[in-house]
């Protein structure tokens, strides 16, 4: 993991890059120092592993400690901290939780929450409030009965939507829930609440894109991001799924 990320970041000269994040660039510089990568990542307090971690979540479908310990193998190189990881645990057990049929908002809430617990026991540690309650914290103000822009204000004002993982993981999983898992619909709530929007677009959105699915994507923007990126998205997708499919003949292996 630690080479793939050195590699990307040479190929792309992703130390003078304004969208890499402090935490990955000061990671990185160590790692091409030598430090070892369960060192490198032991200021990496910040959101970058949470926003990058969604697709971990389809390797084990509802399995959330394999899904943990696949995360904390993903984050130890830039984000070994514990807040880091819990944040991305998070993430990846809700997205792991959407891989199931049938499951609720209520369901994958709470399999973020369980992440974020299993995930605080791994990294550096970091002394900060607890990720699991702050995401019931925060589900609980858009629970609320008020107007949609008070209940983005108080996520805003009372949870934070900065660079912390411990504020944007449970803002965006709070806008999640509030968007009914709508993927378009958590994606504007989120760019239009302040703080580290693309960052909690992106929670937000890749989350309730697991939930419903591509279909709940229009076309039309599929094509202008893969257009303006460069991208193959389905192309990219078919890869994971390959990988996926190899990861889950593995563990029925003997």
């Amino acid at each position: 993991m630690a080479r793939s990320l050195v590699e990307w970041i040479d190929e792309v000269d992703g130390l003078n890059l304004n969208y890499v994040g402090p935490s990955t660039k000061q990671a990185i510089v160590q790692l091409k120092q030598g430090v070892a990568p369960r060192q490198a990542g032991r200021s990496g307090w910040t959101n970058g592993a949470a926003m990058h971690i969604a697709r971990v979540g389809f390797l084990y479908p509802g399995d959330i400690e394999a899904t943990v310990e696949a995360v904390v193998k993903a984050s130890l190189p830039t984000h070994g901290t514990t807040t880091a990881i819990s944040g991305a645990a998070a993430v990846a057990c809700a997205v792991t939780q959407c891989a199931l049929a049938e499951s609720t908002l209520l369901d994958i809430v709470r399999a973020a929450q369980q992440g974020a617990d299993w995930g605080e026991r791994y990294g550096y540690p970091y002394y900060c409030p607890s990720t699991s309650r702050r995401i019931g914290f925060a589900v609980e103000l858009v629970s609320a009965d008020k107007d949609i822009e008070e209940k983005q204000r108080d996520l805003y004002d009372l949870v934070g939507t900065g660079l912390a993982a411990y504020e944007v993981v449970p803002a965006a999983i709070a806008l999640f829930v509030l968007a009914q898992g709508e993927p378009m619909e958590a994606i504007t709530l989120a760019a239009n609440t302040g703080g580290d929007c693309d960052t909690l677009a992106a929670i937000a959105g890749a989350i309730a894109g697991a939930y419903r699915g591509v279909s709940a994507f229009p076309p039309q923007h599929i094509a202008f991001v893969e257009k303006v990126n460069n991208f193959d998205l389905e192309g990219l997708a078919q890869n994971y799924l390959a990988v996926i499919r190899r990861q889950r003949q593995g563990r029925k292996d003997p």
